[in-house]
């Protein structure tokens, strides 16, 4: 039954004043009864307060063993054995299991932030035309509005097409707090990192305990982004960088704690070093049984069937490889086994840029391996260079100088005055069939007046074989004609001394 309020003037003052004593007496039993809640609640706190303190002194003996190679503690019963429907443990099991769920972060997928954008929106959608009947003509927006939305409805879509059943909360907190349109998401200006590193600085200079409101600087700041984000590009993080200090605080932390426990290997080797970078670390560097040798052809042979039987899982491939780790194995096949890939073909002219390239750029191969291109990668272009420092062996080199004109030198070290043993091509084509029968009977000559090293110490001859070409070889070799460009005649071979 709907009642009607009279204005004041028709009540009596009497009856006003009761009603306003009435409601102080109710006003002040409530507060009595909510101070003496806050009384309990205050010496419960003060009770955990005390325990605390008793904790942290207990705390300080050291109560705990760490065995090196230790497997875990297993209970009686299995984890899923507690949330059987006969279990006198269910309710508790699924109570643990549900905080769980709330405390470990999940990130959505593409496919569910698209689903849950669309369920706010037709949420929205529904709350104006909810309005529409009602008579109010004010539109919401229908991408930013958050007031009224039936996010329970949100939720059982996103989990529609999720294998992870997500929460009304969950849901409401990815979008508020991360996918909101309002929230800026692009990247950062000099202007916005200028400004935050003075808003940053401020706030802790006034604050004598160094602690920072980011949620203030983040309204202070003034471009939508969250307090998270203001607190991440704020915050500057050390990245921890191996030398052989640390390498040799690793070594110590993996025999006093093992392969095991790698968060306090991570504690004992520096502040700045994760569990991932000292596991990695020592795996592919440091463990003493990483071989650091050319690989055997015992070892290509049993790579080959590897491969051939768990295809690109290098890291399978390893743990049938003793002594190499993945890298290793995904380096040999790719750089020196697989020939058909285009990362082992080399042209000329990829070989003289890589050249220029280590000149000017020198070892970053990475840098190099981008400017070459056509699916070179760094430790191929690495390989590459290695290989083609090698070639150029000291015969080669002197060969070249030979070519080039230089003086050739004699056994002793020292170079010969006389005219060089072989000429250079370019003046062998140049000069008519004449003057290159007189430098060949002056090649001779030379050759004949030049000192013998002993006979224990000369090359070996072929049986049947001659140093000087023979009669009938000059009679097979033929004549320039007139006209035509003399071949150059074979190089004089010269008896080389042993050391």
């Amino acid at each position: 039954m709907a009642t009607s309020l009279t204005p004041d003037a028709e009540v009596d003052p009497k009856v006003l004043v009761q009603r306003a004593l009435v409601a102080n007496q109710q006003l002040q039993r409530y507060l009595t009864q909510r101070a003496g809640e806050l009384e309990a609640e205050l010496a419960e706190a003060d009770k955990l307060l005390e325990q605390l303190e008793i904790n942290e002194v207990d705390d300080e003996i050291e109560d705990e063993i760490h065995v090196p190679g230790a497997s875990r503690p297993a209970g009686f019963f299995l984890p899923k054995e507690y949330l059987d429907s006969e279990s006198p443990f269910r309710e508790d099991a699924l109570a643990r299991n549900e905080y769980a769920a709330r405390i470990t972060p999940r990130s959505m997928n593409p496919k569910e932030l698209e689903v849950l954008k669309a369920s706010v929106r037709a949420e929205n959608m529904r709350l104006q035309a909810c309005r529409a009947q009602a008579g109010i003509t004010t539109p919401i927006d229908l991408d930013k509005n958050v007031e009224g939305i039936d996010w329970g409805t949100v939720a059982e879509r996103v989990s529609d097409v999720s294998t992870y059943k997500y929460s009304s909360e969950e849901c409401r907190i990815r979008w508020i707090g991360d996918q909101h349109p309002s929230i800026n998401h692009s990247d950062w200006t000099s202007s916005e990192h200028k400004t935050l590193a003075e808003l940053a600085d401020s706030a802790r200079k006034s604050n004598p305990n160094g602690r920072v409101d980011w949620v203030e600087i983040a309204k202070q700041l003034g471009t939508n982004r969250t307090p998270l984000a203001v607190m991440s590009k704020s915050v500057a993080r050390t990245r921890h960088t191996w030398d052989a200090k640390s390498d040799r605080a690793l070594l110590e932390s993996v025999d006093i704690y093992g392969i095991n426990n790698w968060m306090s290997v991570a504690q004992h080797v520096s502040p700045h070093a994760t569990h991932t970078q000292c596991q990695g670390r020592y795996y592919k560097s440091l463990d003493p049984s990483i071989k650091r040798g050319a690989w055997t052809p015992e070892e290509d042979a049993r790579l080959t069937k590897l491969v051939a039987s768990l295809g690109s899982a290098w890291v399978k491939v390893a743990e049938f490889m003793p002594g190499r780790t993945n890298d290793q194995c995904h380096e040999r096949w790719t750089e020196g086994m697989n020939s058909s890939s285009s990362k082992n073909v080399w042209t000329e002219e990829e070989d003289r840029r890589l050249k220029e390239l280590v000149a000017s750029m020198g070892n970053s191969w990475k840098a190099i391996s981008t400017q070459i291109g056509n699916g070179k990668t760094g430790p191929s272009c690495r390989a590459r260079f290695t290989k083609l420092s090698k070639s150029t062996t000291p015969t080669a080199a002197s060969t070249l100088a030979l070519m080039d004109g230089d003086q050739p030198t004699t056994t002793t070290g020292q170079s010969s005055p006389s005219a060089p043993l072989v000429q250079p091509v370019g003046s062998m084509l140049a000069e008519p069939s004449g003057s290159n029968q007189e430098s060949s009977t002056s090649a001779k000559k030379r050759r004949e007046d030049a000192p013998v090293a002993p006979a224990a110490k000369r090359r070996k001859i072929a049986p049947g074989s001659s140093e000087e070409p023979s009669a009938e070889s000059d009679a097979m070799t033929p004549k320039p004609t007139p006209g035509s460009k003399p071949r150059p005649r074979p190089r004089p071979t010269t008896t080389v001394a042993k050391k």
